[in-house]
């Protein structure tokens, strides 16, 4: 069997790029990659978008593994981001780099090289808006767009046996503000000194209504058994997947013009987050503390840091890239003293297949818990654990978050008016006893049924403990 080989491809630069924005006399590009070899799907990667220039520099590194010793075709369509709730951007051209066998060999580099972008692989808007522009006074017209990139070839790969393209890394999440989150958005008042609370981009913090969309990019492979197909609960959901029939073909477009709305960027989205780099150790060395720690605070920040009683949506890929979404992503800060844990290692991910449409089979979820517990992935968490969606231990442990968003959501227990309480945070335990549901300290190994039932046991308790304290206080304000 030919061997395959881990290349290292950066991203490096754009000049004179067409005109997108008669505004600005300029456009925010990013590059939308794809490493395409026989037999098998294409790979594909997003750089950040850099704002207002026709010579953006990138400098963004993808390193990827299992490109066969034949060579491989990389396409780069360089595209202008139009933050707002137009859903498709401008296509700004198309370049096309070759690699053949002669180039599969250790060592072997592309450093910096030009490739023209096809003009007639574009929208024909932004080259119209190039030659107006060079009407106004004190502009000229410039052609020759061009896209710079390099390409090495850095080993063969360890496992050989492994004949999928997949990303190694780097670790990278990408945030969303689609439309329908700028529909229900209600941001509160800026506080620049709130270095804990999510904010839209411009200061202004998120509130409970707030929908986000996250992708977070994990170091593959994906474990082979893992993969599989929807689950034709229903014969829309077969036609809706398989594209076929007049039905089908309706559905389908409709689902994915939903999946372009949830992940389209808008004004709201944070500069520079489109794509982020998650710094802390390179991709190619054996995870360290530092990056394992890097990561899981990333992955923590995606999720909220387990505040609100809020349940997440997930897909993972099979290029590694996790999706997760939620309809309560933030919420009000509770004060200081109402501050979750910063420390990943109290915290646990429990994670199940309960999906109508993908769900695991239940003998799998070992694997997956394995392969997202490496240190590679989120490992830097306190613990990850599997569970079944028909596990009667999880279905109470889903009952109590709603409780917690509910009253998260209300405004505490002065309920949804002007002059309510703040919601409050949910706090985090440090209990030996106890393995918290939401953030607390997590043993290293996995959490039985029985510890689970007793934390809730004991979580009813303490809330119990702790409303007849409040009642206690207010009879003795009563009576002084």
């Amino acid at each position: 069997m030919p061997p395959t080989y881990t290349l290292q491809i950066t991203f490096d630069r754009a000049k004179n790029l067409p005109v997108a924005d008669l505004g600005t006399l300029s456009c925010d590009p990013y590059v939308l990659a794809s490493i395409v070899v026989p037999n098998a799907e294409p790979l594909k990667y997003r750089t950040p978008t850099i704002r207002r220039t026709r010579d953006p520099t990138w400098n963004s590194t993808w390193f990827v593994s299992g490109v066969p010793a034949q060579g491989f075709k990389l396409v780069m369509v360089l595209y202008d981001e139009d933050p707002g709730p137009k859903l498709s951007p401008d296509r700004l051209g198309k370049a096309v780099a070759r690699f053949g066998a002669e180039e599969m060999k250790e060592g072997f580099e592309s450093l910096e090289t030009e490739y023209v972008l096809q003009k007639r692989k574009g929208d024909l808007h932004p080259y119209i808006l190039t030659y107006l522009a060079a009407l106004l006074p004190g502009q000229k017209l410039v052609k020759h767009n061009r896209v710079i990139a390099s390409v090495r070839v850095l080993k063969k790969d360890e496992d050989q046996n492994e004949t999928r393209l997949y990303t190694l890394g780097p670790n990278t999440r990408a945030i969303s503000l689609p439309l329908i989150g700028s529909m229900v958005n209600k941001p509160s008042q800026k506080d620049p000194n709130d270095s804990d609370g999510q904010t839209d981009g411009k200061g202004a913090k998120l509130s409970a209504t707030t929908f986000i969309a996250n992708k977070l990019q994990l170091t593959g492979p994906v474990p082979r058994e893992l993969r599989h197909r929807f689950v034709g609960y229903k014969p829309f959901i077969d036609w809706m997947f398989d594209d076929s029939g007049i039905a089908g073909r309706i559905l389908n477009h409709g689902l994915r013009k939903q999946y372009r709305t949830v992940y389209a960027s808008n004004a709201a989205t944070p500069q520079g987050e489109e794509n982020k780099e998650i710094k802390e150790g390179p991709a190619l060395q054996d995870a360290t503390p530092q990056s394992s720690e890097a990561l899981a605070r990333q992955f923590l920040d995606m999720t909220a840091w387990g505040e609100g009683g809020k349940l997440f949506t997930y897909v993972i890929t099979l290029d590694s890239g996790g999706d997760s979404s939620s309809k309560q992503q933030q919420q009000p800060n509770g004060g200081d003293n109402a501050r979750p844990s910063r420390n990943p290692k109290d915290y646990e991910l429990v994670i199940d297949n309960d999906s109508g449409t993908y769900r695991p089979k239940k003998e799998l979820l070992p694997v997956l818990e394995k392969w997202l517990a490496d240190d590679r992935r989120l490992g830097g968490l306190g613990n990850v654990r599997t569970m079944d969606g028909f596990d009667e231990n999880l279905k109470k442990m889903k009952e109590e978050r709603k409780k917690e968003k509910v009253e998260a959501t209300s405004g505490g227990k002065g309920g949804k008016g002007k002059d309510a309480e703040p919601a409050k945070m949910v706090p985090v335990r440090r209990g030996t006893s106890v393995s918290s549901i939401s953030s607390g300290q997590v043993r290293a190994g996995s959490v039985s049924s029985d510890e689970v039932e007793g934390a809730l046991n004991e979580m009813e308790k303490e809330n119990a403990d702790a409303k007849g304290g409040e009642k206690e206080k207010e009879k003795e304000k009563e009576k002084t």
